[in-house]
């Protein structure tokens, strides 16, 4: 049981990995960091965050990423903020 749970975690990462990759070069450079160092260590929580701010446009997230607009949505936030760290924005 404890084993499925890890195939299915893993599972899902590499699915996010995949998610992370994105047709605007500027953006991956910046996710790339964030997935490679932090992504396996998120909670579920914060991995449901991320895969929530993939559903987004790229620009949308490269600008909020990049503190150029606000992040219309609130849960976002921390997401956001890890992904600057990682990327030592």
């Amino acid at each position: 049981m404890a084993t499925d749970r890890a195939e299915a975690q893993d599972l899902h990462c590499r699915r996010l990995r995949w998610r992370s990759r994105r047709g605007m070069l500027e953006l991956e450079l910046v996710l790339a960091p964030f997935v490679t160092e932090r992504l396996d260590r998120l909670s579920a929580a914060d991995q449901a965050l991320y895969e929530k701010l993939l559903d987004h446009d790229d620009w949308d997230i490269f600008e909020w990423i990049q503190g150029r607009r606000d992040i219309p949505d609130p849960d976002l936030v921390r997401i956001v903020e890890a992904i600057r760290a990682a990327a030592a924005l």
